[in-house]
């Protein structure tokens, strides 16, 4: 017998689940070959996705398509921009495109396409964090090559986000001048070029095979799950009933809850399981037990779950101990995925990460969690949470998304996470794993005689 007391909303849900029984097959779709993956991690930035872009996109490439696929790819960038003067037809045939174009001995740019007298640069993140102004130095380099025809850096994520702070500094209203830096997803724009392509190359059966392929990959990275028309049709005629409709808000509401507590008690878990581990290597500190028996770490998790603007960035900390004046911290945090890494604090404010009373600490640091943003202010160190494959159990879907997108909520693994006991899995995978990087570096600054009280 139904406990819900609304008899409209317990039809709704009545129906909805035969509806979604229906469906089913949607979730439990066995993996399809894909060339790529095969070969590649899905997740590999350069010698995937950069290098089959920079091949789509080079007019002089054996694809057949000319300069057609960088005439659309200019198209869906600067459509609504009249301030963008397009190409000339020769230039787009004569343009040169470059993958890891170096610009100076530390920066390489993704993705570098001269047009003309123009550089286009596209700079390209898969799962990779932002370095200290890399956004910032592209930017500085294109507009001293483009002169008084600049063109803004390309920042290409799967959904679309913006660079980080430490990357570029933004508007106070956390804003970004298009003109500047224009984010483009691969959700949406990329999926949108490779259907243009898709289309221009019916007679080609090889091309068209392996567009197909990568829009597949695409959409498996970004979590889009793909209907045919028919199934897309059912769903959407089964929600337009009026009685149906007057439901989808307390639906979206209850969404919302429900990702809610799948976060909130996934890091709860693994506060739980973190403690028992520590303990038993005689780790004492319990300081960090109670950080979430509140409801402010769930409200930001609401905020988080909505989207709200500056609500990336919540977590929660485990304190090592003192260093001086500073406090030091393991931190777990969330931004499009999650991270964690060594964090210290001085009177209840970060940012102290580069002060050269940490130095020794930090060099530590990074030799323990091997970090691709060395000179983060706010981190001695950090690295995204990778999750062990054997969590999800044997899916190759799966097996290929272990790192856990929660800022659009819809890949495989994140979905996976609705099964309990695949959430208690992942919560002791990662408890273990950050007792270990805890040990590591505790054991490594006693043995350089270097205190932490």
């Amino acid at each position: 017998m139904s406990d819900i007391t609304n008899p409209e909303l317990d039809l709704f849900l009545r129906q909805f689940h035969l509806e979604l029984k229906k469906l089913e097959h949607l979730l439990n779709k066995p993996a399809k070959f894909n060339v790529f993956t095969s070969l590649l991690s899905a997740s590999d930035e350069v010698n995937l996705h950069s290098k089959f872009l920079g091949f789509l996109l080079d007019p002089r490439s054996p694809h057949g398509l000319g300069s057609y696929p960088l005439q659309q790819f200019w198209q869906i960038l600067f459509s609504d921009n009249e301030t963008v003067q397009a190409p000339s037809e020769n230039e787009f045939q004569s343009a040169i495109v470059n993958v890891e174009y170096a610009i100076d001995g530390q920066r390489r740019i993704d993705l570098c396409i001269q047009i003309g007298e123009r550089f286009l640069v596209v700079e390209n993140k898969i799962w990779a964090g932002d370095q200290p102004k890399q956004v910032t130095d592209y930017l500085e380099w294109s507009t001293k090559k483009n002169s008084t025809n600049g063109l803004p850096v390309v920042y290409l994520t799967l959904d679309g986000h913006l660079p980080s702070i430490e990357s570029f500094i933004r508007a106070k209203d956390d804003s970004i001048d298009e003109t500047k830096v224009l984010c483009i997803s691969y959700r949406n724009e990329v999926r949108e070029w490779l259907e243009c392509m898709g289309q221009k190359s019916f007679k080609n059966a090889g091309l068209r095979e392996t567009l197909i392929q990568y829009k597949e990959l695409i959409e498996q990275i970004t979590g889009v799950m793909t209907m045919n028309e028919n199934e897309l049709r059912q769903v959407e005629l089964f929600l337009q009933k009026d009685e149906h409709l007057a439901m989808l808000p307390l639906m979206e509401e209850a969404i919302i809850r429900t990702k809610v507590t799948v976060l909130y008690d996934l890091f709860w878990q693994w506060l739980l399981e973190l403690q028992n581990v520590l303990h038993a290597t005689a780790f004492q500190n319990n300081e960090f037990v109670t950080s979430l028996v509140n409801d402010a770490f769930r409200k930001d998790l609401t905020a988080y779950v909505r989207q709200v603007r500056g609500s990336k960035y919540s977590g929660c900390s485990i304190k090592l101990g003192s260093i001086g004046d500073y406090n030091l911290y393991f931190r777990l945090e969330l931004d499009v995925e999650i991270y964690w890494g060594f964090h210290p604090s001085k009177a209840g404010k970060g940012g102290f990460a580069q002060d050269d009373a940490l130095n020794e600490y930090r060099s530590i640091s990074q030799d323990v969690i091997q970090t691709t943003d060395p000179k983060n202010r706010h981190w001695l160190s950090w690295h995204h949470v990778s999750i062990p494959k054997d969590c999800f159990g044997t899916s190759l879907a799966l097996a290929e998304m272990n790192r856990l997108d929660f800022w659009n909520f819809n890949s495989p693994a994140v979905l996976a996470l609705g099964n309990p006991a695949v959430r208690k899995r992942v919560a002791k995978a990662m408890a273990d794993k950050a007792a270990e990087i805890i040990s590591n570096f505790l054991g490594r600054a006693r043995e350089a005689n270097l205190p932490i009280n």
